[in-house]
């Protein structure tokens, strides 16, 4: 493909977006890219023959990129051509609409990957038009292979010509494409067929048209001939062309008549001038008087017989020509006396000379007088085997199977199969013969379909449509088939059959629909492990490899640690490994951002374990997430649709992730906003009525003091103070139980022995004892968790009885940690009770402490439960730390 190959047009209003566009895209050394940014102005100078490809966006102030699309379509009839919708705005309503209207591709924009895609569904659409105009136009000219066919494109200039032509023309092919018809034709051969093409191109004027046309050789003959032409299949309403069927013309005109006379019989030709004879035909050209004898003979029947053509006349025509398949005279010559009208008679035979079959053919003709003449010219048959012989070698390497078939009571049976058939269809091509196309090829399910397509044909209608059909050893495949019925004389119908595979368009087709189902579902995942699950399944069913992954980052490990694997991994790896930092194929992929396809990665310097039984594989990266990792046993199983639609599939799932982790940090603030107002709810009520008791005694013990006198006015006074530190330290821990979130922010290594030590100086225990047997440090919010400690050992100290005893450890079955003491406990029915807020059993007790204790462990992710100690007092377990 020549630089600037192909050539796109980008219509976007934003110039920033086509700047940059055309900048990504020209990196690609065969795309050249032509930027517009107002729609209105693409409608009014759009010419389909400039570009190639279309790539769109979809929101634009003056229309959207389907409008454009459509009145693209509907102004220039051009709907098939390259058309990309390359959009910001990512809606599964629009890619419905767009696939429905028949846009070619859908694709949203973004980073520098989406780039490369947009690349790469340029050069696949483009690539697949083109084929298929291709296709078209070689439909148009080989229906009439037996004689020579020339194609000229709207500039008037040769782009086809075959093998007959350049023949007739005495070229090469490749001296003639390329130039003007005036080439070989005279002036007013090219003045004529610009008349007729004219007619053609009007709107009242015929299909096809016929008129006389003369071909210069190389050697300066003028060749007369019919010229049947017809105009190429439009593109939109470009025209593109015409193409042509010449015909050497049957009629040979008589002879001059400019005084001379034919000699009389059996007296040589001395006597008769040459010119009166059509000598300047190169073929051979002879007369016979109305004996048979030769009056005339022009230098190539000399050729022809191996004789001197000057003594040739006087010889009868027996000496050099007897009839193909037996001896005597031949019947092509009449009497020429007894021919009423001479003029209308005309007669053409098979003869042998010198061993060779010729075809004579000839007319009666008259000069001045009565005598009368046979006038012929001889065609070497071996002409027709030769054009005869190029048609069969040209349907024999077809490159896609061929078959021409008859109808036998209305079912197709095959005259001729080439050899693509026979090395797609895997049946021997002779073998076939007089087999019907149908019981062969036609698989369950699709034989109406196939009954349609024969009615079709029979009724002269051309047929290309998508059909399914099934080889010898029972694939079944997609294909093209076009089929051009051909209708004898004797109305017995011919039909040429061309089968173009297409199953691997159509699987892509097909994979691209679940492609499009599989994204669908993602946005509307609402896990994280619903998206690894939809994505995993995804990437085994369209990329058609059982052996896939999804890795995601996890700061904690610094890798990128296996998080959905399908069950043929486990078998194959048993435990999928974690990729770290620089020793990995994996890593460097997830790193730069970028996918990497491996055909072999034993040949990867980086490949975490030369011995492993990957062959080849993918890395998808998923943004900073993770990445997708589809692999196989066998060595380059991954092509460039692989890797194009698993790109499109790795960047929805990292959509997906994305949505879903939006999704859960808003149901974390809902949750946080519904356990806030809880606890508002629950303060509220603890105002109104807990803190309403102490306001009540200090109220009465107030006025009982200023009725009374001296000690008794002490004591109230001091009924008061201690009401008011009850209420203090409520308010103290209602505001420390109220401020608590359901998360942690900041944290630290936290070292418990420390912490838990230090805890215990603040507390007034004189005759309470502590035992610190555990040397863990966990990461956590420092002061948070000082409050945790100081609860749960003010708690121990409060209930433990006199002089407890109290031990903080490592928990021997679990991550964790406990704090016991050998007190009373809390009986097991109660147990559920006490993290509740307001429950206590103690006087002047306000029952938060516990509650605090609880909210702050969980906002850690931890767990707390209560149980028995091992003295029998109150024992508090946490778990959940990481090991």
């Amino acid at each position: 493909m020549a630089a600037g190959d192909i050539h796109v047009l980008h219509v976007d209003d934003d110039p920033s977006i086509t700047d940059l566009a055309a900048t990504m895209l020209e990196r690609d050394s065969d795309i050249r890219v032509t930027t517009r940014n107002d729609p209105e102005a693409v409608l009014d100078r759009f010419e389909a023959a400039e570009f190639d490809c279309v790539v769109s966006d979809y929101e634009m102030p003056e229309m959207d990129g389907l409008e454009l699309y459509e009145r693209l379509s509907g102004q220039f009839d051009h709907a098939d051509f390259p058309y990309i919708l390359f959009t910001g705005r990512g809606s599964e309503s629009i890619a419905a609409d767009a696939l429905n209207a028949g846009v070619t591709g859908y694709l949203q924009k973004g980073g520098p990957e989406q780039y490369d895609l947009l690349a790469n569904r340029v050069h696949n659409a483009t690539d697949q038009y083109r084929a298929q105009v291709k296709a078209d136009r070689y439909e148009t000219v080989i229906d009439a292979l037996d004689y020579p066919v020339y194609v000229v494109d709207e500039r008037g200039t040769f782009r086809f010509v075959n093998e007959p032509f350049a023949a007739m023309t005495g070229y090469d092919r490749a001296e003639i494409l390329g130039q003007p018809t005036s080439f070989v034709k005279p002036e007013e051969t090219v003045q004529r067929a610009e008349d007729v093409l004219g007619q053609l191109l009007s709107s009242s004027g015929p299909d096809t048209a016929r008129f006389r046309a003369t071909i210069e050789t190389a050697s300066g003959d003028l060749v007369d001939c019919r010229d049947h032409m017809g105009v190429l299949p439009y593109e939109g309403e470009s025209f593109r062309g015409s193409v042509g069927i010449l015909r050497v013309s049957d009629e040979v005109p008589p002879p001059a008549t400019d005084g001379g006379r034919v000699s009389e019989p059996g007296r040589g030709g001395d006597h008769v001038p040459k010119d009166r004879l059509l000598d300047a035909l190169s073929d051979p050209v002879f007369a016979l008087d109305e004996d048979g004898e030769f009056v005339y003979a022009n230098d190539r029947v000399g050729e022809l017989v191996g004789r001197d053509p000057d003594a040739i006349p006087g010889t009868h025509y027996s000496e050099f020509a007897v009839p193909v398949g037996g001896s005597g005279d031949c019947d092509l010559f009449v009497d020429l006396s007894d021919a009423d009208d001479v003029d209308r008679f005309a007669a053409e035979q098979s003869v042998l000379v010198d061993g060779e079959t010729v075809t004579v053919e000839g007319r009666p003709a008259t000069l001045q007088g009565p005598e009368a003449v046979f006038v012929g010219t001889v065609r070497d048959r071996s002409d027709r085997q030769r054009a005869t012989d190029r048609y069969r070698a040209l349907f024999d390497n077809l490159p896609d199977p061929t078959v021409v078939t008859d109808f036998d009571d209305g079912e197709p049976r095959i005259r001729r199969a080439n050899g693509a058939f026979e090395r797609v269809f895997g049946y021997d091509a002779e073998a076939v013969v007089g087999e019907s196309v149908n019981d062969l090829l036609v698989p369950d399910g699709h034989a109406d379909g196939a009954a349609e397509i024969d009615r079709a044909v029979l009724n002269g209608e051309r047929v290309s449509r998508e059909v399914r059909r099934e080889t010898a050893d029972g694939d079944q495949r997609d294909f093209l088939f076009r089929n051009v019925p051909i209708e004898h004389d004797d109305g017995e119908v011919l039909a040429y059959g061309v089968y173009t595979d297409i199953t691997e368009r159509t699987a892509y087709e097909e994979r691209l629909t679940a492609l499009h189902e599989t994204a669908r579902r993602l946005m509307t995942a609402e896990s994280t492990d619903e998206v690894l699950d939809i994505g995993l399944r995804a990437a085994r069913d369209i990329l058609g490899h059982d052996i896939n992954a999804i890795h995601l980052y996890d700061e904690a490990t610094g890798g990128l640690v296996p998080v959905a694997t399908t069950e043929c991994t486990d078998e194959l790896f048993g435990e999928v490994p974690t990729f770290t930092e620089g020793d990995s194929i994996a890593w460097r992929a997830f790193e730069r951002g970028e996918a990497v396809v491996r055909e072999d990665v034993r040949e990867d310097a980086d490949v975490l374990n030369p011995e492993t039984p990957v062959r080849s594989e993918m890395v998808l990266p998923l943004g900073d997430r993770g990445i997708l990792l589809p692999a196989s046993t066998e060595p380059g199983a991954f092509d460039d649709a692989d890797r194009s639609l698993g790109n499109v599939l790795a960047a929805n799932i990292q959509s997906a992730l994305q949505q879903v982790e939006r999704e859960q940090t808003l149901r974390d603030r809902e949750q946080a906003l519904a356990r806030q107002n809880e606890r508002l709810d629950e303060f509220a009520s603890i105002v109104s009525h807990d803190l309403r008791t102490p306001l009540d005694l200090a109220a009465v013990h107030l006025e009982l003091a200023t009725e009374g006198e001296g000690d008794a006015d002490r004591e109230h006074l001091d009924r008061v103070a201690a009401a008011h530190d009850r209420m203090s330290d409520l308010v103290s821990d209602v505001l420390a139980w109220a401020r608590e979130g359901v998360t942690v922010e900041d944290t630290e290594p936290v070292s418990i022995p420390d912490l838990v030590t230090d805890c215990w100086m603040g507390i007034q225990a004189e005759s309470a004892s502590l035992s610190v047997t555990t040397d863990r440090t966990v990461e956590a919010d420092r002061d948070r968790l000082r409050r945790v400690f100081e609860n749960l050992l003010g708690n121990a100290v409060a209930h433990g009885g006199d002089g407890p005893t109290i031990r903080v450890g490592d928990l021997d079955d679990a991550a964790g940690i406990f704090l016991e003491d050998d007190g009373p406990g809390i009986p097991e029915d109660e147990r559920d009770d006490v993290f509740t807020s307001g429950y206590t059993h103690s006087e002047g007790g306000n029952g938060f402490g516990l509650a605090i204790v609880e909210q702050i462990v969980e906002a850690h992710g931890w767990e707390i439960r209560v149980t028995d100690g091992a003295a029998g007092g109150a024992r508090f377990e946490i778990t959940g730390f990481e090991e």
